[in-house]
């Protein structure tokens, strides 16, 4: 689902008369089936083929992304199946699965019994969010095994997981959701959103970077060049790659180093 950082074009005239709930503006626009929008073309054969074609796009798009999450989930519950007690485990399935669902939604989009742009954009958005949580919930444990279960490590990381609760009712209420010719749905976000997220999501990722480097430095001390091997071994090495992901994906997004592209940071972090 494309993305544009100029939600300030749209004005504000549209919220007067929106509908709203929770207190969230929609767009009319957003509230369209996508076969509705491309039949208002149906007069103008031009106009017809341009939102065709973004639609079309779109959907390849949604479908490859669902294949994606779908063999995500395939390896998350072969996972499950030898270790059903498996914490991580469960917490891998959950975003895979909110994943493919939101690939077969956003592919029935583009039929009459699909859902509108606002949507499926929603939801899209509160399983990106929920997929995160899970990871830092994953990293988070891993934190609190190799410090030997302390406690203020659930507790810190806990905390700093709840801003990111909060980024997901503000993207809802400062994204307005359209729909475009040439790319389909389209959410409209504020420019100031990136640096949102980075503000949810930067002190956990600084957290953990700082629990697992010290680990990494106390096995160097212990272990010499053998360390990174053991490392690898306990997974530590993982979670210092999901991690240091984590926190690129996030400066990626902030400094616009994708350009106009720097929006699919937001995917690959999910």
């Amino acid at each position: 689902m494309p993305f544009d950082g100029g939600a300030t074009h749209l004005g504000t005239e549209w919220t007067k008369n929106a509908t709203r709930i929770l207190g969230i503006p929609l767009h009319s626009l957003g509230e369209l089936l996508l076969p509705d929008y491309i039949m208002e073309a149906a007069d103008d054969q031009q106009l017809l083929r341009e939102r065709l074609s973004g639609t079309y796009r779109q959907l390849l798009l949604n479908l490859l992304a669902g294949h994606l999450f779908a063999y995500n989930c395939w390896l998350a519950v072969k996972m499950l199946a030898t270790h059903r007690r498996s914490v991580p485990g469960w917490l891998c399935l959950l975003p895979a699965a909110l994943g493919m669902a939101a690939g077969i939604v956003a592919a029935l989009s583009v039929f009459p019994v699909g859902l509108s742009c606002r949507r499926i954009s929603w939801y899209v958005g509160f399983a990106m969010v929920m997929a995160i949580i899970c990871n830092s919930a994953i990293v988070l444990q891993k934190a609190y095994l190799v410090l030997y279960r302390q406690r203020w490590v659930l507790f810190v990381g806990t905390l700093l997981l709840l801003p990111q609760l909060g980024f997901m009712y503000v993207a809802w209420m400062l994204s307005p959701v359209t729909v475009a010719a040439d790319t389909g749905c389209v959410v409209n976000y504020a420019p100031f959103l990136p640096w949102f997220w980075f503000g949810s999501t930067a002190p956990i990722n600084l957290l953990f970077m700082g629990i697992f480097s010290h680990v990494a430095y106390k096995q160097y001390r212990r272990y010499g060049s053998d360390a990174w091997r053991k490392l690898a071994r306990d997974g530590i090495q993982t979670m210092c790659l999901v991690v240091l992901c984590n926190i690129v994906c996030a400066c990626g997004m902030v400094l616009q180093l994708g350009g106009k592209f720097s929006e699919m940071f937001f995917l690959v972090d999910w």
